[in-house]
């Protein structure tokens, strides 16, 4: 099963709904830095063999912590995954993943 969390479009609903600092405080306590994941990603929950974990793109940066372009001119990033440590708070919204079921 798989829960999303944030994606580019939810990311706008969530600031006008007072969420934003909730879900990166979320992320903080699951040792994710909110600075460095893109918001035009999805941010998934999702059930593997070896536990949940929390699925998000991260963006990548130079050695003077810049973001920094790809050849085509987007910003470098990298899907990456961290354990679930604390689950997302029972009064946040339940998304469905796109091409996936929701949690029930």
């Amino acid at each position: 099963m798989a829960r999303l969390i944030s994606s580019k479009t939810l990311w706008q609903l969530h600031h006008v709904e007072g969420r934003a600092d909730a879900i990166r405080d979320w992320l903080r306590a699951n040792s994710i830095d909110p600075d460095r994941v893109s918001a035009d990603h999805d941010v998934v929950v999702e059930d593997r063999p070896d536990g949940p974990v929390i699925r998000y793109t991260e963006i990548l940066r130079n050695e003077n912590g810049r973001p920094y372009p790809t050849a085509s001119g987007d910003v470098a990033a990298e899907e990456r995954s961290a354990p679930l440590v604390v689950e997302p708070p029972e009064g946040w919204p339940k998304y469905a993943v796109p091409d996936g079921p929701a949690d029930a």
